[in-house]
């Protein structure tokens, strides 16, 4: 399990997609000895960004059930580059109770036998059963928030139902993220009752919108704050995997 880390957004609009598919291409760029798997467990196929997923957990879905899928053949089709493969999500709607939890936790953790860091994009549904199977088969999960009140209201409000099923996070990110937003990282520090600090700020790029038009990886931009942003984030979470 802890090679498995889960991205929760706190809304649908945090940028939860753009941050996972950046720590995945830059755990694969800066370490090409490591084998990186990007699972989009989540109503959406994900390929927002990246056009050219070939594999998704709705293909998979029905070998779910009993256990029958074949790990080796879904991670042949799922190469995006040598090291980095990626699975979308269900691409379905309405398709949340269509996945066990337990079977979605299951595939994962044998996904995990074959790559050394397999990050799951859960969306920001809890009730789909791709987002819960993903979060609890994880060793870290990620909360991911922004400053607007709005992504904050709506966490504190689904933070209870995450503690009820032993759910709180781990690392706290807070995306889109500028100085002079007065609601800044101590803020919400102090306001979710966290350590002081504890708050992971991810800059604010002006290119999310070329990125979504261009169907683009925020990264490829190459703003360097938000590089840099992103490999210190990647170099805070994944310190025991080899990274």
């Amino acid at each position: 399990m802890g090679r498995i880390f889960s991205f929760f957004g706190a809304d649908s609009k945090c940028g939860t997609s753009q941050t996972v598919l950046s720590l995945a291409m830059t755990a694969a760029g800066r370490h090409p000895e490591l084998k990186v798997l990007l699972v989009n467990a989540e109503e959406a196929l994900g390929d927002d960004y990246i056009p050219e997923i070939s594999q998704s957990m709705e293909e998979i879905k029905p070998y779910l059930k009993d256990s029958l899928w074949d790990m080796e053949s879904i991670l042949r089709n799922s190469v995006l580059r040598k090291n980095l493969s990626i699975i979308g999500g269900a691409n379905r709607t309405g398709s949340g109770s269509l996945y066990s939890p337990e079977k979605v936790r299951d595939f994962l953790l044998d996904a995990a036998t074959f790559y050394d860091l397999v990050l799951c994009d859960c969306g920001s549904d809890i009730c789909h059963g791709l987002s819960l199977g993903a979060l609890i088969s994880s060793g870290k999960r990620c909360i991911v928030l922004t400053q607007g009140e709005k992504a904050l209201r709506r966490f504190e409000w689904l933070r209870p139902v995450l503690s009820k099923f032993d759910l709180d996070g781990d690392i706290y990110i807070c995306c889109k993220y500028t100085d002079a937003n007065p609601c800044d990282r101590y803020y919400i520090d102090h306001r979710l009752y966290l350590e002081k600090g504890s708050v992971i700020p991810v800059a604010f790029s002006e290119d999310g919108r070329k990125a979504e038009f261009y169907r683009r990886p925020l990264l490829s931009f190459k703003n360097r704050k938000y590089v840099s942003d992103i490999e210190k984030l990647a170099g805070s979470l994944f310190a025991q995997n080899g990274f």
